[in-house]
């Protein structure tokens, strides 16, 4: 599932988790995490799915963070992608 380009209303000491977690509820999209934050399925795509590598990777503004997405603060007009990824991320553009 390829959402479009979508503007969701920003609040301040909001983070990537809490912006997928919204727009998750928003667009009846299904995601499985655990309690320390960690995106483990969105939309029935699950992590190892295909391969031991294989999982969810996210990037702001086209850059991939070094830090979860619960602890990643966002600004206003910031830009987020959640990609699948086989290998760790070398797959991604």
């Amino acid at each position: 599932m390829i959402l479009e380009k979508t503007e969701i209303p920003l609040s301040e000491g909001e983070t990537v988790y809490d912006i997928l977690m919204q727009t998750a509820q928003a667009y009846g999209i299904q995601t499985e995490h655990n309690s320390s934050y960690y995106i483990s399925g969105i939309q029935y795509l699950y992590e190892m799915q295909y391969g031991d590598l294989s999982g969810w990777m996210y990037r702001v503004n086209g850059e991939m963070p070094s830090v979860g997405c619960a602890e990643y603060f966002l600004k206003d007009g910031d830009f987020i992608e959640w990609l699948y990824s086989c290998e760790i991320g070398n797959d991604l553009d």
